[in-house]
């Protein structure tokens, strides 16, 4: 049965990844097979674990654009394209971090229309809150360039910040965004710190219920949806 390659949204086409620093690259094929990557004259190999996982240790990089990754196993083959190596940035913390350029739009009427650079790039991790496990890998994403109708959905203050820095130093700049507005620190900890620290929230267990997390999550859409109206 001819094996699949699985590669993490966050390491797929337009990845930017951090200069001048070894970068961890993994990801998921058969079980115990050996695999192979190779971008310009470098060539690593390894073999996968018992469970298909495979990992590889980048070397270090200078500053670069556009560059094809080649991953292959003894009977599957994917490339991934327009990898840089640049300058990566987290975004984190509440809503001034995530307010969008599409709300700043009245304030910056011409930003988003002027906006060409190719290698401002931003990835917004999906929020999917999980009670009940702890995920290993995102289940969706993509690197997006910071032009157009896509701009629209970038943070305007990583996106400003973003465009200052790129005139200082010409550098590719990645922007991975995970902001989410109104979150208290205790909501990105897992159980066993918040049980750990007596602040485990008393409905923890009730959502680990998908129908009462899908419940409370509809009311709060139906908040939204109604702010933005009156907005």
């Amino acid at each position: 049965m001819k094996s699949s390659i699985f590669i993490p949204y966050l390491l797929r086409d337009g990845a930017i990844l951090q200069r001048n620093q070894r970068n961890h690259f993994w990801g998921y094929t058969g079980s115990e097979q050996e695999v192979i990557l190779s971008y310009e004259e470098i060539i690593l190999k390894t073999k996968s674990d018992e469970k298909g996982l495979f990992n590889f240790i980048l070397p270090t990089h200078e500053t670069s654009e556009s560059i094809d990754f080649k991953i292959s196993t003894v009977d599957v083959e994917i490339i991934l394209k327009d990898i840089c190596f640049g300058d990566v940035f987290l975004l984190g913390g509440q809503s001034n971090m995530q307010l969008w350029m599409e709300r700043l739009k009245t304030r910056y009427p011409d930003e988003i229309k002027q906006a060409k650079n190719p290698l401002i790039r931003y990835f917004e991790v999906p929020q999917e809150p999980s009670f009940d496990n702890i995920k290993t890998e995102l289940t969706s994403g993509q690197w997006k360039r910071a032009i157009g109708e896509d701009l629209k959905n970038l943070s305007g203050i990583g996106y400003f910040f973003a465009k200052e820095k790129f005139s200082e130093d010409g550098v590719p700049i990645g922007l991975i965004a995970t902001a989410v507005g109104g979150t208290p620190l205790n909501v990105w900890l897992s159980e066993e710190p918040l049980t750990k620290f007596n602040s485990l929230s008393p409905s923890y267990n009730a959502l680990k219920n998908k129908e009462y997390l899908k419940e409370i999550q509809n009311i709060d859409k139906l908040y939204q949806d109604s702010y933005q109206k009156t907005l």
